[in-house]
């Protein structure tokens, strides 16, 4: 555990030798090295639930390995499309999603990338006013949100001018509106 933080104020519980309080490392001014367990690839760096959209949720074990190949798998097909550094995700899926967390988290960190979190999945007037104020050029998002985009019968290229990338993943996608989208935001 790096950061951990509890409701109702800045307490680290007994038995997390390797726990931070948040608040302070972000005010420390120089950089902050903190000595972590010594962990092999093969081992449980996190248990991820999956399966939410299509049942019950399921837990999984990632290893190190498994993150840090995800990580490498992304940034070697993005080398070539984006410039380091100089692009922002829209984080439409929650990071604690698995496709959040492969998607945009991830991603961003991988790339340098900016991350603009969305409060609300939801609320899709909001998602696309902040990929407008944001400037997102690359947008993770679910069939979902395209199919109610294309709904709205509005103008979708003020807002995903930017857009260099749009990923669909969750569940299957159609054609019609993968063509449909590809239109109307011209993304």
């Amino acid at each position: 555990t790096l950061c951990l933080e509890k409701r109702g104020g800045h307490r680290l519980p007994n038995g997390f030798p390797h726990a931070h309080n948040f608040d302070h490392l972000l005010r420390r001014q120089a950089v902050c090295v903190i000595e972590t367990p010594t962990n092999n690839e093969a081992s449980t760096a996190i248990i991820q639930c999956t399966g939410g959209v299509t049942g019950e949720p399921k837990p999984v074990k990632l290893s190190n390995r498994n993150l840090v190949t995800n990580c490498v798998q992304i940034g070697r097909w993005l080398e070539v499309l984006f410039k380091k550094g100089e692009e922002t995700v829209a984080a439409v899926a929650p990071l604690f999603h698995i496709y959040g967390l492969t998607n945009i988290l991830n991603l961003g960190l991988i790339s340098g990338s900016t991350i603009a979190l969305i409060p609300d999945p939801r609320d899709l007037k909001g998602i696309l006013k902040e990929i407008q104020r944001s400037q997102a050029t690359i947008l993770p998002a679910v069939p979902w949100h395209f199919e109610r985009w294309l709904a709205m019968n509005i103008d979708l290229k003020q807002y995903f001018h930017s857009v260099k990338l749009c990923v669909s993943g969750g569940s299957a996608i159609t054609v019609e509106t993968i063509n449909g989208f590809e239109i109307a935001s011209g993304s």
